[in-house]
This record gives C-alpha cells, structure tokens and sequence, in this order.
C-alpha cells in the first residue's frame, strides 16, 4: 500500500475470435506504463454467459467444482468503459453500480 500511481492490469480473455488478436494486444501495451498483462480464461461471468459460446479449449484452467469467496472484491476496483465503477470483475454487464469515475473519486465512492 502506499503506492504513489494506481496498479495497472490489462486483461484480455482468451475466446475464439480474440486468441488470433492477442499477441497484438500484448506487444502494443508491454512498452507503456502498464504494470500487467494478464490472458484470462474463459468465464461465465457468474452465469451471465452461456458456457456453451466457448469451446472447451478456451477454459485455460477448467471448470470450477466448488465456489470460493473472492479476494479481489477487497483489494482492486472495476472501472467500466464509460466510467462506472462495479464491485466484482464478473459484473460485465453493469448490474450492480457502485459509482462512476466521471462524477467522483475513487476515496468518494
């Protein structure tokens, strides 16, 4: 903690019409101040994507058997494309809004 600038980590998630797109991904963000180039595995995203729109060997590292609490919820923010800000990375859609970047900062909300 204490950092002076924000951790910055990219993902892009492996599917099919992305695979052939990563590697462009990758070397346009590793020479910038990004921390963090993350490929992710495929994900239903808490149930909001239909498993069967990828192929099996998009999930890296298989299907989950048992759930876990997430550690994430306690130590990074999800900042959407148009600035609002949700609680869990799986929240693609937006559902639970907790704030937008564009109407307060980070401390604020």
């Amino acid at each position: 903690m204490g950092a002076v600038t924000p951790f910055t980590d990219l993902h892009v998630i492996k599917i099919g019409e992305a695979t052939p797109l990563i590697d462009r991904f990758v070397e346009f963000w590793k020479d910038t101040s990004v921390d963090q180039i993350t490929v992710k595995s495929f994900s239903t995203r808490a149930g909001q994507v239909d498993e069967t729109q990828a192929q099996e060997k998009d999930w890296y590292f298989g299907r989950r058997s048992e759930r876990h609490p997430c550690r994430w919820f306690w130590s990074s923010v999800i900042i959407l494309w148009d600035g609002r800000i949700v609680p869990c990375c799986h929240d693609m859609q937006g559902k639970i809004i907790i704030g937008n970047i564009k109407d307060n900062t980070l401390e604020a909300i």
